[in-house]
């Protein structure tokens, strides 16, 4: 908006963001048709009479993209929760391993046990498959044991609503979260700090909301739309609802000159009806909170001076520096990057839609024909008293009619539905969804050959590597939210590993500059094949090491291999090398040590000993010389004597 736009609504008394609002739903009018079409579609919605090609003609449905979307997000959902932690924590500087791990220990029970993130990630996965993408939220919620945490919830697509020309969801130029309360929840806001007299004023004035759908606006909520699939009837009880908009913008003047926290150009939250959107029922800045520090004693001298003059408080604070504008509290997983707008992602429902109609057709047609076996028509005169008669078993046709002949069913109708199953799953990556072979029109076999099954596990592995890794990619943000959140509280996290509490992870966790990232992977699809994989893998490198042609830590080995197995089953088998033994034995490492310094002092005693020996062995060869010597220089004397001596052997000492 133009700053002569801007002044021209600013003058208004009106609120002037309730219009861009109600643009923005209008913008996206044929999308919301769309989503509707394909929620109705994943419920697997029949028409509720069908007369074609008779009253009562069969009406059933092949429900593949309720099929391939329930299988895609177990394959997806299992890969995050097979990874033995949800998150690893990569120091941005130095950090010791031990407060790593009680880092990522606390975090992943803080995921697991305290906010239980998982019907809420499969919620979100589920979403984003079948209607192309989800939304997360972060917020703050009383949890019943541990207070008030960091916290996150999927929110429904069509409840959160955005420019159409946004592309990533933190580039928005402003986010509208459409919340729904009833009067008594509305009124206990005013404990939140919500306006009561706004609040009482629009419970007055504002119009109940029976469908659940934003006022001003065509569109029906999920649960209006798909409450008659379900088998709910959502009028009466829910007359009392009413619709706040809870939007995250860009100040401009109106809000600011309302709420002097605000400053304008920054961002901020409000919110508000659109039954009377000049009410506001509460707004705040959305930054980081302002850093001050301590006065010098001349500073606090001048305070005090000042604050008895303005007969106040003493401040003895000053403002350092103001706290900058966070990232808005929303993620967008999707299931598609075809482009980077935000509404422009498909999911299932767009991609399997066809191939459901068409499988539903020849799914009909084979019913149909099924009809008219067991009801047949018959040719021949009407005979009297023809409407006694009944096409049952032991029946007597009348002696003029005669059953008419129906045409063979084709016997590629099953095929049919099959192919369409298969297209579908191919093209999502669910390979249960068809069961025979693509060649069975050459074959005329049904059974899938061990090179199809190959490639199908190959090409279901490659999909929902890609689903993950796609998926992985907005989960960083949201951890790496949640974690910036719980570091503002300086929330103390339990630690639970195998089921046994290991205390808290200490206050000092939030001291180092972290990155979260995602754990699950390709690898974490199917832990068993990945089990063996890993055991070749360790087998090679023990047998390297075993050769002296690498050196390797087969104790982390064998854990790594173990983990895909079972993250705990290595605890239970596998001896902490730092941790002391039975009967108060010392660790494994500081044993190996010991007998590492005995082994190296004994090598010592043995080359001092081989010195002395060869000492030795040296005075017993000179020895053996001087008595060879003088043995000869005696023979010599007796030979010139003429004496006739015999000789004796030299002895040698």
């Amino acid at each position: 908006m133009d700053s002569d736009n801007e002044d021209k609504s600013e003058s208004k008394s009106v609120n002037p963001y309730y219009d861009d609002v109600l643009q923005d739903i209008s913008d996206r009018s044929a999308w919301a048709k769309t989503d509707a079409e394909i929620m109705k579609r994943r419920m697997a919605e029949r028409k509720s009479k069908k007369t074609k090609p008779y009253k009562g003609a069969p009406n059933g449905v092949v429900p593949i993209v309720d099929d391939v979307t329930r299988e895609v997000t177990n394959q997806n959902i299992t890969m995050i929760m097979n990874a033995p932690l949800m998150a690893h924590i990569i120091p941005l500087g130095p950090m010791d391993a031990d407060m790593k791990s009680k880092a990522e220990r606390a975090f992943d029970t803080y995921l697991r046990y305290v906010i239980r993130a998982r019907p809420k990630m499969e919620e979100a996965d589920d979403t984003k498959t079948a209607r192309g993408y989800a939304v997360m939220k972060v917020f703050r919620s009383e949890h019943p044991r541990f207070g008030e945490v960091a916290d996150f919830d999927t929110r429904d697509p069509r409840d959160i609503i955005v420019p159409s020309n946004t592309k990533d969801i933190q580039s928005a130029e402003r986010i509208v979260d459409v919340l729904r309360f009833t009067k008594r929840e509305l009124r206990a806001k005013v404990e939140k700090g919500w306006d009561k007299a706004a609040i009482e004023e629009l419970i007055k004035s504002a119009k109940s909301d029976e469908t659940g759908a934003p006022s001003g606006s065509s569109e029906d909520s999920t649960l209006e739309t798909t409450k008659h699939l379900i088998g709910l009837t959502t009028s009466g009880k829910n007359t009392n609802t009413i619709v706040v908009w809870e939007e995250w913008c860009y100040a401009n003047q109106w809000i600011a000159d309302k709420n002097s926290e605000i400053k304008k150009g920054k961002k901020c939250c409000i919110l508000y009806s659109p039954d009377k959107p000049e009410l506001i029922l509460h707004s705040y800045p959305w930054k980081e909170d302002d850093v001050y520090a301590p006065l010098s004693q001349e500073e606090l001298a001048a305070e005090m001076l000042l604050a008895t003059m303005e007969q106040r408080e003493v401040v003895p604070e000053k403002l350092v520096e103001i706290g900058k504008d966070r990232a808005w509290p929303f993620v967008q997983p999707r299931f598609e990057y075809r482009s980077r707008y935000y509404y422009d992602s498909r999911g299932v429902g767009h991609l399997c839609m066809d191939d459901q109609i068409y499988a539903t057709g020849i799914f009909n047609a084979k019913m149909t024909w099924m009809d008219y076996l067991s009801n047949p028509m018959f040719e021949g005169d009407e005979p009297e008293n023809s409407s006694n008669f009944t096409a049952e078993p032991g029946a007597k046709l009348p002696k003029s009619w005669k059953i008419a002949q129906l045409p063979s069913i084709p016997s590629a109708l099953d095929f049919g539905i099959d192919y369409h199953k298969r297209a579908a799953g191919q093209r999502a990556g669910a390979g249960s969804m068809y069961s025979f072979s693509e060649q069975v029109s050459q074959s005329r076999k049904l059974e899938k050959t061990a090179t199809e099954v190959q490639y199908d596990q190959a090409r279901i592995a490659q999909v929902s590597s890609a689903a993950v890794d796609r998926f992985n990619d907005p989960w960083q943000e949201l951890f790496q939210q949640l974690w910036d959140e719980l570091r503002r509280m300086q929330k103390p996290l339990p630690m639970i590993r195998n089921h046994e509490y290991q205390g808290e992870a200490p206050l000092e966790v939030y001291s180092f500059p972290v990155l979260l990232v995602p754990a699950a992977s390709a690898k974490t699809l199917n832990p068993d094949i990945q089990f063996q994989r890993s055991q070749s893998a360790y087998q090679f490198v023990a047998a390297m090491a075993a050769s002296g042609a690498v050196a390797a830590d087969l104790h982390k080995g064998m854990r790594a291999v173990l983990d895909n197995y079972d993250p705990f089953f290595a605890d239970q088998i596998l001896l902490n090398p730092n941790a002391q033994g039975p009967q108060g034995q010392p660790p494994i490492y500081n044993m190996l040590h010991g007998l590492q310094q005995a082994v190296t002092q004994l090598a010592g005693i043995l080359d001092q000993k081989s010195v002395e020996l060869k000492d030795v062995q040296k005075l017993a060869i000179e020895h053996d010389d001087t008595l060879l010597k003088q043995t000869k220089v005696k023979d010599v004397v007796q030979e010139d004597a003429g004496e006739d001596v015999p000789r004796q052997a030299p002895r040698i000492i």
